[in-house]
């Protein structure tokens, strides 16, 4: 039982922290002009991807649903057809979302002072 408190405890402590560090990617800048335009154009690219994935998806999935909704009974098939939806449907709207574009401009400043500060560093070979 005390696992399972512990378990519960990290699991809450997980989503705090991602929901702290969401807050910090949504209030940072979006980058320069042209940062800003090819992550528009990215996100453009990977939700017309992921459409097309979805349904593709659908074509195998719901097939394969009705198949067992009428083989094996009304429970089953339904989760079936479902659940590959909801999990498809989730990474449709996860991948391309406008967070994702933020990320690179945050990282920005600490890559460019990590090298400046690490490239003196390395060895030259002769």
């Amino acid at each position: 039982m005390r696992w399972l408190i512990f378990a519960a405890a990290c699991g809450l402590i997980a989503i705090g922290t991602g929901f702290f560090l969401m807050k910090g990617v949504l209030a940072s800048d979006q980058g320069t002009p042209s940062m800003i335009e090819i992550a528009k154009a990215i996100q453009e690219g990977a939700q017309a991807y992921l459409a097309r994935q979805f349904r593709a998806i659908g074509i195998i999935v719901l097939p394969l649903a009705v198949l067992v909704f009428v083989t094996v009974g009304v429970v089953v098939g339904t989760a079936s057809g479902e659940g590959g939806l909801r999990g498809e449907k989730s990474d449709f709207v996860t991948e391309a979302s406008p967070p994702a574009t933020k990320t690179i401009p945050s990282v920005r400043p600490t890559l460019n002072r990590f090298l400046r500060e690490a490239l003196p560093l390395l060895p030259v070979a002769p």
